[in-house]
């Protein structure tokens, strides 16, 4: 049978534990939010520094550029308050056009710094998938439901502290990415 990592639920949300069993297949529970935090425990340090040098290296190479915007913005406000009636209303209008435009460049620089964030994640994402792939090949889990989702919160499932022992893989997954 085909191994399954389940990246959603949904599809068994609506099942009690009895029916999971009756479907014929084996499902494990896996704390991904834990394990990442065990891995950013090892590694988070030196993805802040190589980050900082990052947003260091951006923000120095476009600094001219933000001053320049910064400048005009304020330049065009300054000349606003001398201004009265139709022409007033053309300036602020010029004025929120440079803002806007200021307001995209900051928002495109964030979103650089965030790629750049997932680029150095991605190494660690993927160990941390393979990882749950192997354990789960290793012990013929058909489907691995995650107990968070991808932003940290908890999915909500309810299983008995006895049933969390048994179908919990969290820790040989984390034994297996200690051992590799």
């Amino acid at each position: 049978m085909k191994k399954i990592i389940a990246l959603s639920f949904f599809f068994l949300s609506s099942l009690s534990t009895s029916e999971l069993k009756a479907q014929d297949f084996e499902f494990r529970l896996v704390n991904n939010q834990y394990l990442f935090s065990q891995i950013m425990s090892k590694v988070g340090p030196s993805i802040e520094r190589e980050m900082s040098q990052y947003i260091d290296s951006l923000d120095y190479a476009n600094s001219d550029e933000k001053r320049e915007k910064e400048y005009e913005i304020n330049k065009s406000k300054e000349a606003l308050q001398n201004l009265k009636g139709t022409a007033r209303g053309f300036a602020q209008v010029n004025v929120d056009g440079l803002i806007k435009k200021y307001n995209a460049f900051i928002n495109n620089l964030e979103l650089e710094k965030q790629k750049r964030y997932e680029q150095l994640m991605a190494p660690y994402i993927k160990s941390l998938n393979e990882a749950i792939q192997s354990v789960a090949d290793q012990n013929n889990i058909d489907h691995v439901i995650p107990t968070h989702d991808e932003n940290g919160k908890q999915i909500v499932l309810y299983f008995s502290p006895q049933e969390v022992e048994k179908y919990d893989m969290t820790l040989q997954v984390l034994e297996y990415l200690n051992s590799n």
